[in-house]
This record gives structure tokens, sequence and C-alpha cells, in this order.
């Protein structure tokens, strides 16, 4: 009896060792250097090109999107868990754009509204809703706007009309 329940586990270890590497997430978790800004859609670490700002995107806790945008000096600038929005689901659609120019963060998410991380005058970062009317939703990046909903294009390509 003994030795058949050795077989099992042993039979079980090479099949975990099999199917493991299927299984895993490495691949959704990318470390990004000399990143120009832009679009970020996937879990990940992204460090700009001139190296002052890295931005670490992740799940937690489980099916709460996290992101947490840090100095070249390692401190946190601010974070999704200081924003009255925190609590992104990641099983909807959610997008992060930084603007490397502006030094803005758009996120986008279906389930939360969209809005903007800023800096202004040498202050902290504020959060703001993107609203329609509003300046923001004027210069809204085109290239974020094409990663968004059908509804969501329609409703940026009207407001940049607007402008």
């Amino acid at each position: 009896m003994f030795r058949y329940i050795v077989s099992f586990v042993i039979i079980l270890l090479i099949i975990y060792f099999i199917f493991s590497p299927y299984c895993s997430n490495k691949e959704d978790n990318i470390m990004v250097n000399k990143w120009k800004g832009g679009i970020i859609k996937k879990y990940g670490t992204y460090k700009t090109e001139d190296g002052k700002i890295i931005i670490i995107v992740s799940e937690e806790p489980k099916g709460i999107l996290k992101y947490v945008v840090k100095d070249s000096n390692d401190i946190t600038l601010f974070s999704s868990s200081y924003d009255r929005y925190e609590e992104i689901s990641v099983y909807h659609r959610w997008r992060l754009y930084w603007d490397n120019t502006d030094g803005y963060l758009w996120v986008c998410s279906s389930d939360r509204g969209d809005f903007i991380w800023t800096k202004r005058n040498g202050e902290q970062y504020q959060v703001r809703a993107i609203e329609d009317g509003s300046e923001y939703a004027k210069i809204i990046p085109e290239s974020l706007v094409r990663e968004l909903s059908n509804h969501s294009q329609k409703r940026y390509n009207a407001q940049k009309k607007k402008n």
C-alpha cells in the first residue's frame, strides 16, 4: 500500500512540473526599461527613458488593480491606494497612460470611469475625474482613446470636436 501512495505522489509531482509553466502569470508581469511613456495595459514595472518615473502595476488584492508611481529615489508620488477611485476591477476594461511631457497619469476604467493624476505648480499630485466639457476631456491622448470602448471613443471624439 505504501508503495502505491509513493508512486501516486511521484506521478502527481511529475504532472505538476510538466504543466506548471503553462499556468504561471510571469508573461503578464513585465519589466520595461527606457520606456517612452504611453499605454499601459499589462501588469509590470515601467521605467521611463530618463529614469525619473517608475510605475508598478499589479493585481492586489485579488481582482483589484493596483498602481504605484514612484520617483527615481523610490519615493511614492501617488498610488491607487491613496485615491477615492481605488477599487478598479481587473475584470473590466482598464488602461493607464503616462504622459511623459506633462507628467500626467491617465486612468481609464469601464467600471469606475476615467480620471487623471496631475501636478500643478510644484504641488503634490491630485486626482480629478474627467468630466464632459472639462479641459482634460478635450486633451485626452488619441492613442488612449483608441484603446477605450466604442462608447468612450465617441464621447471623447465629440469633446475634441467642441474644442
